[in-house]
Parts: C-alpha cells; structure tokens; sequence
C-alpha cells in the first residue's frame, strides 16, 4: 500500500510539475490547468460465504446481522485507482460514508470534483466538499417527501438545475464518468469473487480491504503493460527502424 501511495504522489507531482511546460490555450491558460482530477463514490455489499442458511436466519433475528459487508470506495478516475475504501455491515445509507471516504481520499491525493450518485445526497455533504474540502461536488438529488418539489437547499436544487434535463451539457458529461466505479466493482467481483471466506468479523473487513489493495496492484501491472506497449509501437514506427 506504501508503494501505491508513493505512486500516486508521483503521478500527481509529475502533472504539477508539468503545468510549466505544457502549451498554452487561446484563453492563456496551460491544458493541464484546465484537466480536473475526479473521485468518484460508489458501494456495494459481498456475501458471507461460510454461514449456513440458519445461522443466517439466527444471526438476523438475534444479532441484527445481515449476512454480508458494505465495501464503499473512492475512485481516482482517470487511472482507474482507489484511493480510499470502507468497510462495515450492511444494509446502512450511503450518504453518511461520503465524509470518511472524500477526507481519506483528499488527504491522500489532492482532487477537484466529486461524483456520487442519490445514496450519497446530502446538503451537508455538499457543504463539506465545497466549503471544507473545497471541491466541487455533483452528487444526484434525490425526491423525498414530494415528486415535484425535490431539493430547496440551495447546493441541491444547483444539482437539480445542472444534472436533469435539459441540465449544463459540460457537468453532465462529468457526472457520467461515475460508471467507472461501478465498473470498478464489477471487475473485483468477476475476478475475486462475491463473497468473503474469513469466520470472524475483523478478519472479513481486512479481507475486504486487502481486496481493494489487490485491485490496485493488478490495476498498476495493467497500466504498466499498457505503457510498455505504447512505448513498442512508437519504437517500432519511428523512421529508420525496422521490425526484428
């Protein structure tokens, strides 16, 4: 995990360090001023293998225990990395793990835009994103009370006017790269499966997490396969090079 937050530094500091040197628009702005890093949120819930169909039934009636743990993540989107991740029993709302998941993730990769879906709806929320994190935030609102009247707090009713129809063309392009969590989740799942082997609640939670440090791991060996390809088809295009 060392390892990956030192990459992440470095891939941030590289583009800031870039910003000198890169050219400039019509506005006189640089390109890489103008690139936003996003973080997207997301969650979804793994089984608990083991148990059998009574302890289940027991567990819940006794205990309040549902049979399976809510994985909530954060997403660096562009290269498609976590960058913060929570474990804990499920069924709960999303909207109370956006403050955890946005402050780890900003601490360890400084970020522009947050995207969310409904779950995470909150005019609090909001309001720690733009006036503490100090990020823009398009998070989905969600109706409540009435269909027709869905937001009255101001940062909701902004996302009302910006994400429905006809809405700001610009940040519902943003918005919709929040698939890539999704997708995110759904890769983890087809290859490490849905469900958790470990018996005892501690050990279940760090399988979980340890499953978030594996899908980065094999994220960076992909990204550094696709590098290394990038790099061959250059070599084997440049003038005066031929193919051995």
């Amino acid at each position: 995990m060392r390892r990956f937050e030192h990459y992440l530094q470095w891939s941030s500091d590289r583009n800031d360090a870039n910003e000198g040197d890169a050219p400039k628009g019509h506005d006189g702005a640089s390109q890489n001023e103008r690139l936003t890093r996003v973080v997207a949120l997301d969650s979804t819930g793994l089984f608990l293998s083991y148990s059998s169909r009574y302890f289940r039934w027991r567990a819940k009636r006794e205990r309040g225990q549902r049979g399976w743990l809510k994985w909530a993540l954060a997403l660096w989107v562009e290269p498609q990395m976590l960058v913060a991740q929570l474990v804990r029993a499920g069924p709960s709302g999303d909207f109370g793990d956006l403050v955890p998941l946005a402050e780890s993730a900003n601490s360890l990769l400084s970020f522009d835009q947050l995207l969310a879906d409904a779950g995470y709806d909150s005019e609090a929320n909001h309001r720690f994103c733009r006036e503490v994190l100090g990020v823009e935030s398009l998070i989905r609102a969600k109706a409540r009370r009435s269909k027709t009247v869905v937001a009255k707090a101001p940062y909701r009713k902004e996302m009302c006017r910006v994400l429905e129809d006809p809405g700001d063309p610009v940040l519902r392009e943003q918005y919709r790269q929040r698939w890539k969590v999704e997708t995110t989740m759904s890769v983890a799942k087809r290859k490490w499966g849905e469900s958790l082997s470990a018996r005892r609640e501690e050990l279940q939670k760090a399988q979980l997490l340890l499953r978030g440090v594996t899908y980065n791991l094999h994220r960076l060996v992909l990204l550094g396969l696709l590098r290394v390809r990038v790099s061959l088809e250059r070599h084997s295009l440049s003038p005066g090079v031929g193919n051995v």
